[in-house]
Order: structure tokens, then C-alpha cells, then sequence
């Protein structure tokens, strides 16, 4: 292979990585001489869409060992592995040390998460309580998040009022209405 650079890398890595090629991605990442953050983001990424989320945490892990410094991006892609294995403490201080830690400014994107593990998780009222907390308004994936967790806990109360609050964003989402049709009929 003719000698790259890290863009160049990184632009077949991320090739690999959304056509969900996961060995290759894998072995083009073990072939890169220089891992900028993108290339770890990429990696982060691959693991936690294709079903591998602890792998996707060494991958976090060893970018920190290596000395980069994870951005918005890397985060998303951990609190979203952690969501899914509903590791509600985990999500929590990872949160936390966005800012804290790293100075990483929490996103839309960021609290929508939060408040999906924590209301599926069943802690329903602090996800209420992480919406009503954001320091913007709470846009439609933090209450859509909070409406998928009502409906999985079964809170028609709580499912009625996520879901005006999603229909408020784009009346025009059939989605929109059969969540508020399945929250109501918990």
C-alpha cells in the first residue's frame, strides 16, 4: 500500500467503519502508523454500532493511556454503549467528567442519552428531573428519549406529557403518534 497520511487513513477507516466492515476497519486501524481522534472516534464508533461495547470501551480507555484527549463525539459513543448496557452509574460519572475532566461541554445529544438510560433504567423522575435541569431547552431526542422510557416503565402519565412535548417539535411524525398511542395504553 502506497505510503498515507492520517486524513487518508482515516477517510478508509470511516469508509469501513459505515459500511460496518468491522475486520477491516480493524485491521486498517492496526495498520495506521499515527491514531489522531478521529481515528479513535472512528473505532469507538464501529464498536458501539456493531454490538461490541467493550471493546469499545478499551478502545476509550487505551485513547486516554495514548494521551488524546476525547471530544464530544468519543463521549457520545460511550454513553451510548453504556446505555444500551444499561450502566446507569457508569453513564452518570461519565457525564460528569465530560466537563470536569476534560472540558468537554455536554451536548443536546449528551443529556438525550442520559435521560434514555436513566428512564430505562427505571428512574423515571430523574430523567425528569435531567430534562428540566438542561442548560437549553430540551429539544425533540431528549423528549423523545424520555418518552421511549415511559412507555418501557410503562408511565402513560409521564408517557402523555413526553409525548405533547415531542408532538410540539414535528406534528407531521406518525412515529410520534404511535409512541404516544403505545404510552397510553400502558
Amino acid at each position: 500500500m502506497p505510503e498515507r497520511d492520517t486524513i487518508s487513513w482515516n477517510v478508509l477507516l470511516t469508509i469501513f467503519v459505515q459500511a460496518g466492515a468491522l475486520a477491516k476497519a480493524e485491521k486498517t486501524f492496526a495498520t495506521m502508523f499515527d491514531h489522531d481522534l478521529v481515528s479513535w472516534n472512528a473505532m469507538l464508533a464501529a464498536y458501539a454500532q456493531n454490538g461490541h461495547p467493550r471493546k469499545a470501551v478499551e478502545v476509550f480507555l487505551e485513547l486516554n493511556l495514548r494521551g488524546a484527549i476525547p471530544d464530544s463525539v468519543a463521549f457520545l459513543s460511550l454513553l451510548t454503549v453504556c446505555n444500551h448496557l444499561g450502566l446507569i452509574t457508569r453513564s452518570i460519572q461519565l457525564f460528569s467528567s465530560m466537563h470536569h475532566d476534560f472540558g468537554v461541554i455536554q451536548s443536546q445529544e449528551h443529556y438525550a442519552c442520559i435521560v434514555d438510560v436513566i428512564g430505562r433504567c427505571g428512574e423515571l423522575q430523574n430523567a425528569k428531573d435531567v430534562i428540566h435541569s438542561m442548560p437549553c431547552k430540551p429539544n425533540l431526542e431528549a423528549w423523545g428519549a424520555m418518552l421511549g422510557a415511559s412507555t418501557v416503565q410503562r408511565d402513560s402519565l409521564l408517557g402523555g406529557c413526553a409525548a405533547t412535548k415531542v408532538l410540539e417539535f414535528d406534528t407531521s411524525q406518525a412515529t410520534s403518534y404511535v409512541m404516544l398511542s403505545n404510552a397510553l395504553q400502558v
